[in-house]
């Protein structure tokens, strides 16, 4: 961003706001590739209360100013489209509705006015899936709770023409919030691991892993016994243990039936582990006497691998 400190050197120099907002709307009139799409968020400090009326008001004034269509024999073709061609006035109005739509909203969340930015969007476009999940996070962040819910379930998801059921990722994530803002936790984790089981999202993955009221997890023996010999059960392994501090959990491996294998446990770095290498199952009177006999054979500390 070209601009990112014009806001700073604006307000050190104490830049009158009004002249200010002029300047920022000769800039966004001119937004033809997007630039100065974050213009309003970076200039609102120095804009204040008074800059940023003015700038709403030349908005407004802008939005009831409509490109004039000329003759039809005067009209000119910039280009073509699926539905025939494009003319130059059509896409002046286009950029004018989006600049006027997208400065108002901006002007709104510089407000915290969450109502004037849901009143850029009509009834019809509140209702996709993305826009939903944008007002919902403005209510929520207003601790309008319940009103996002609605926001929320207002939404129309989209119709997929493929067999996957892809998830809306903007709308499932605020929805996730949203539930959690209300106390629904089971059902916010429900979503989570149904976004996981629609897309093989990893991010919706850890995120339900690490909302698990678990402290360890543990590797199936069918995975560990092979892994000296099973390139692609050792790197489960290893993921699984990597996975698993990541997560803040402790791992076990079970079915440890040799030296090799319990070598390979320590290097990717298991916390504990279980198996026949160690002993078979015991008695309580034996234990103690076995336990002081092993201490520190193998690295074997109490059950668990040192480093």
């Amino acid at each position: 961003m070209l601009y990112e400190n014009i806001g700073d050197v604006a307000q050190r120099a104490n830049t009158n706001p009004t002249a200010l907002a002029d300047q920022a709307f000769d800039a966004l009139t001119r937004n033809d590739y997007g630039q100065f799409d974050e213009l309003i968020h970076v200039l609102s400090p120095a804009l204040g209360q008074a800059g940023l009326e003015h700038l709403k008001r030349r908005m407004v004034d802008l939005s009831n100013q409509p490109v004039k269509k000329p003759a039809e024999k005067d009209r000119v073709k910039i280009g073509w489209s699926s539905s025939g061609p494009i003319y130059a006035d059509e896409m002046a109005e286009s950029s004018r509705v989006s600049t006027v739509r997208l400065s108002l909203m901006n002007i709104a969340d510089a407000w915290g006015d969450v109502d004037a930015f849901i009143e850029q969007y009509d009834e019809k476009t509140r209702k996709m899936p993305k826009i939903a999940a944008e007002i919902a996070r403005r209510l929520l962040s207003a601790g309008r709770v319940e009103e996002a819910w609605q926001a929320i379930e207002a939404a129309e998801p989209r119709q997929h023409n493929t067999r996957w059921n892809w998830p809306d990722f903007a709308w499932e994530d605020a929805r996730i919030d949203v539930l959690e803002a209300l106390g629904r936790t089971e059902d916010a984790q429900a979503a989570r691991w149904n976004c996981f089981e629609r897309s093989l999202s990893s991010v919706h993955l850890r995120a339900y892993l690490k909302r698990l009221p678990v402290a360890e997890i543990k590797i199936d023996k069918s995975f560990v016994q092979d892994m000296a010999t099973n390139r692609d059960g050792a790197a489960i392994v290893r993921s699984t243990i990597d996975l698993g501090h990541n997560l803040g959990l402790k791992v076990v491996a079970e079915g440890v039936e040799d030296a090799e294998t319990l070598e390979l446990l320590r290097e990717y770095g298991c916390d504990l582990i279980q198996g026949f290498h160690i002993s078979r199952p015991a008695a309580p009177g034996p234990l103690g006497p076995w336990l002081r006999s092993r201490a520190g054979v193998n690295g074997l500390v109490n059950g668990s691998l040192s480093a």
